[in-house]
């Protein structure tokens, strides 16, 4: 039933949807902004033939496209990606490929699925995907490849545990061992 036009209260009504609305759009227009990006950046990867960094946006635009699937259904336009796990101020250990804080990957459950993207610290290869090798602690996760020999001994590591497809994932062991 749809409220009388002379109804005091239909223009609060009507303000406060519009409003809801606004911001959902706003959230879409954010997903969808960093969507294009990614993949322009991803052209641009393939046709410099840098397979990593194009591996690393193939698994951002993956979590993009979930993130908006997800703001959709949720009718909430929240355009964070389900599931990552953000990792501030962790150490490295180019050696043993470590990446290491203390209780920082307690939520963390192994899975052959998942990425470490580093996006902020010194000596990184910022935005680069590398697999997860194994958790052998809530305080330490080892990595398939380097985030970046300049990082070694680094406590200022950030970046996101992020779930990828299967196909991605193994994409990002393969380019981190040529």
């Amino acid at each position: 039933m749809s409220p009388a036009r002379d109804d005091p209260n239909i223009i609060d009504v009507l303000t406060e949807e519009v409003t809801e609305t606004k911001g959902v759009m706003q959230s879409a227009v954010v997903l969808i902004t960093g969507i294009n990006d990614r993949v322009t950046a991803g052209i641009a990867a393939a046709r410099a033939g840098d397979f990593t960094r194009l591996t690393a946006l193939e698994a951002d635009l993956q979590s993009g496209k979930e993130g908006l699937a997800a703001a959709v259904a949720a009718n909430q336009g929240d355009p964070s990606t389900p599931g990552d796990i953000a990792i501030t101020n962790a150490g490295w250990d180019e050696n043993q490929r470590a990446l290491s804080k203390p209780g920082a990957f307690a939520s963390y459950t192994h899975d052959v699925n998942y990425v470490f993207i580093p996006n902020s610290g010194t000596g990184i290869n910022a935005d680069v995907a590398v697999a997860i090798g194994s958790k052998p602690s809530d305080d330490t996760i080892i990595l398939d490849g380097s985030i970046g020999a300049g990082a070694n001994g680094m406590t200022d590591i950030g970046g996101v545990i992020r779930k990828v497809t299967p196909e991605i994932a193994m994409r990002a062991r393969s380019a981190r061992r040529r």
